[in-house]
């Protein structure tokens, strides 16, 4: 059986380590590939159709806001915009934003909830 992918869309090692740690402390068994743009990030698309994106809200483009509608339309993948601080929230993004938490484990529980649910 094959294992779900999660894409995660992000460049901080700081945000990636948390993210990953997050991952392993949930137990959830999904692999998870990363790209540290979202130029890296269409190249493994090319390849993976993953279960859900994360991107961090900060990389974000325009050109990348259309291709990822075209990716959610086309694929039905859905796209997590994330980030630390809640400044960052785009005014047309509410539905698919979240702002992360501090506490790991609470991350953990937030991606258990996300990708059982």
């Amino acid at each position: 059986m094959n294992k779900k992918h999660i894409l995660l869309i992000e460049n901080g090692p700081d945000e990636l380590a948390f993210f990953t740690d997050a991952l392993e402390k949930s137990q959830l068994s999904f692999l998870c590939s990363t790209a540290r743009s979202s130029e890296q990030a269409t190249r493994i698309l090319k390849n993976l159709v993953p279960y859900i994106i994360f991107l961090d809200v900060s990389l974000v483009t325009s050109e990348d806001i259309e291709f990822l509608s075209r990716m959610k339309r086309n694929q039905k993948v859905p796209v997590i915009m994330y980030s630390i601080s809640p400044q960052e929230q785009h005014e047309n993004d509410k539905a698919n934003y979240l702002q992360l938490p501090r506490c790991v484990q609470t991350m953990a529980n937030l991606l258990q909830h996300l990708l059982l649910n």
